[in-house]
């Protein structure tokens, strides 16, 4: 009797791995071309960051942190300065202070450093991510994550706006997962939005994203090069409900509508502060980021004209929109980023993947870029976190001595961005201005210290405030004048700054 034989067919792909050992498996899936660009693109970040704490505004959060956790209140007045003592102030920033306070409890600021770094892999470690599930292609989604950091470096470093695009890469995630059916996913955000509040106010950028979102899902059209698809009837009712949950979410604050109210008088009404700081400054199409900006966009629009694609109109939106917003003001080159580098990804994605199919690496190659990559990551990041405490070229830290001589009361006129890093350092110096603009600007002390810099009546500022000591950069037009004006004295200087003193004081 003949005993019938079973064919087993296997596919010619498969054939080789048919005697491949587990292990070898696992390392296949770890050390493919993924995990080589993913790796790649998180070396070029931290070779992005700022070696040093440059910041301005780093040094009050640390203060107000530290005020809040040793009076376990919040900080609502002015403790800091001698030209607006006491004036009521709101800290809308107040819990993103306290990662970096803590961080710089446990190592000082090469913490502070650390934590800054973290903030920055993390979000675009999510924008990697989203990328790659837009458009199934490693390539595509690692070249528009990178194209995308770079835009963004201008924001790098240890500052509390991190955590608002932390959480506003979370919203892009959570309105993905709608797009695909999982209509729940929008209940996440009402509680997104309380703690967004409370870290930031680009709160309100992310809910203006998400309204045009819900809006662009109430069309049904398709043209050749444009197309709206519809939200259904469970994802309308999901997303209505998270918008009806946002909005009491947005006042569980300490300062109630104060803080909700504090984005709209920031754009309408601190003129100074967006007319004077330089992150606020529209972008300059001959700076290297302005050409960057300009190839991006050019490279998007002619893959459009020779490959098109159909475009949802919220993509169109979104990408104009932030892309007007990035020229306008350079600090928003990280939202037209955030907002672009998915939209990019998939215009690159038949590119991505024909790439993807040519031959790669080895396992031992793979394996070998990897442990690369890691060491000179490692390496790079022990060593930028040595050199955090450097900041003489930043700030006065030599000058500190001098400033410990001057008698109590003295009342110093300082570089504006001086002032976080003195209100630190020595904080029973009251500053004069510090890069808390909103505060100085309601008061009238933020046009004097225009002035006073300007050469517009600045010996007239520095009578009426009572100034005895200006502490200021070298080679000025102030620190000219007051070399050559009677009753003022250089009682000490560097390369960097000079101190001068009235002749009457002690």
């Amino acid at each position: 009797m003949l005993q019938s034989e079973t064919v087993v067919c296997t596919p010619p792909g498969n054939a080789a791995l048919l005697g491949t050992p587990p292990w070898q498996h696992a390392l296949q899936r770890v050390l493919n071309l993924r995990s080589v660009l993913a790796l790649a693109l998180g070396a070029l970040i931290l070779l992005a960051v700022p070696q040093t704490t440059t910041d301005p505004d780093i040094w009050w959060h640390l203060r107000n942190a530290q005020l809040m956790l040793q009076h376990h209140a919040f900080v609502r007045h002015d403790a800091f300065s001698f030209s607006v003592p006491g004036v009521p102030w709101i800290d809308h920033e107040w819990l993103s202070e306290l990662p970096f306070y803590f961080a710089w409890r446990l190592l000082g600021f090469t913490g502070v450093y650390l934590a800054g770094v973290a903030l920055v892999l993390l979000i675009f470690g999510i924008v990697l991510a989203l990328c790659q599930q837009v458009s199934r292609s490693t390539v595509a989604a690692t070249a528009a994550t990178t194209v995308a950091a770079i835009l963004s470096i201008v924001s790098f470093g240890p500052r509390t706006l991190l955590f608002g695009w932390l959480l506003f890469c979370v919203q892009m995630v959570i309105l993905q997962r709608v797009r695909q059916g999982r209509d729940h996913a929008a209940l996440v955000l009402p509680p997104l939005y309380l703690l967004w509040v409370n870290l930031h106010g680009s709160w309100l950028i992310g809910l203006a994203v998400l309204l045009l979102t819900v809006l662009a899902g109430q069309l049904n059209f398709r043209h050749e090069c444009l197309y709206a698809a519809p939200f259904s009837r469970t994802q309308n009712r999901s997303l209505l409900l998270a918008l009806c949950g946002i909005v009491p979410a947005l006042f569980c604050n300490p300062w109630g509508w104060r803080l909700v109210a504090y984005p709209f008088n920031f754009a309408f009404c601190q003129t100074l502060n967006v007319a004077s700081i330089e992150e606020w400054r529209s972008l300059q199409f001959h700076s290297a980021r302005g050409q960057i900006v300009a190839a991006a966009v050019l490279l998007v629009v002619v893959r459009q004209l020779w490959r098109p694609r159909a475009w949802a109109v919220d993509e169109v939106l979104l990408f104009t929109g932030s892309l007007l917003a990035g020229c306008l003001h350079e600090r928003f080159l990280f939202l037209f980023a955030l907002l672009s580098a998915p939209i990019a990804a998939r215009s690159f994605q038949r590119s991505g993947a024909a790439a993807e199919q040519r031959p790669g690496g080895s396992l031992v190659v793979n394996g070998l870029l990897v442990v690369l990559i890691v060491l000179s990551a490692a390496t790079n990041l022990r060593r930028q976190a040595a050199r955090q405490p450097a900041l003489s070229a930043s700030f006065p830290v030599a000058a500190l001595p001098a400033l410990d001589r001057l008698p109590p009361g003295t009342r110093l006129f300082h570089e504006f961005n001086w002032g976080g890093y003195l209100l630190w350092n020595r904080p029973t110096l009251p500053v004069f201005i510090d890069s808390r603009v909103d505060i100085y600007e309601y008061n009238g002390v933020f046009g004097d210290y225009l002035d006073t810099v300007r050469i517009r009546n600045p010996l007239r500022v520095l009578d009426r405030y009572r100034i005895d000591a200006v502490l200021f950069e070298q080679d000025t037009p102030l620190t000219y004048l007051l070399r050559r004006t009677p009753g003022w004295y250089a009682a000490w200087q560097d390369e960097h700054a000079i101190l001068f003193r009235r002749v009457n004081t002690p």
